[in-house]
């Protein structure tokens, strides 16, 4: 089994489906590269997705959950995944299925937040076997 998964090899995975439907060979190549327990396959697909950029240099590194936002009436956030690049700014990754209006609401106090300190926040959806582009959240919600 290698111990390495390129992000070439990550990408045909993921063009299968991988996550969703892989077979025992393709679920033995990604597993060693997932220490973390996630709270949902897609969420264990992206951090594939990301430990695969960060093998190839893309990123320097990646952690899942490290960050908790103290919101209004003692509501907590904590973000999925905070993003360290090679070069540039420190960012953030949430990650969805779905959302409900209430996710939706916490979401963007929680992105309003970081972005007064600097740090940009961005919606990636499922989407299919897949995933949508990262989505900076500032530019989906309008203050009225």
């Amino acid at each position: 089994m290698p111990s390495r998964l390129s992000f070439q090899d990550f990408q045909k995975l993921r063009a299968k489906g991988a996550g969703l439907r892989m077979n025992l060979k393709e679920q033995e190549k990604i597993k060693p590269l997932l220490a973390n327990k996630y709270k949902s396959k897609f969420e264990e697909r992206y951090a594939g997705y990301l430990e695969c950029q960060k093998r190839d240099g893309l990123i320097k590194d990646w952690k899942y959950e490290e960050l908790t936002i103290k919101l209004e009436n003692g509501v907590r956030f904590t973000v999925d995944f905070t993003i360290y690049p090679a070069t540039g700014i420190v960012h953030i990754i949430e990650t969805k299925g779905h959302m409900r209006g209430d996710a939706r609401a916490k979401l963007f106090v929680a992105a309003a937040r970081l972005a007064k300190l600097g740090l940009p926040s961005y919606l990636v959806m499922q989407e299919g076997r897949g995933w949508t582009e990262p989505i900076l959240i500032a530019s989906l919600f309008h203050e009225e």
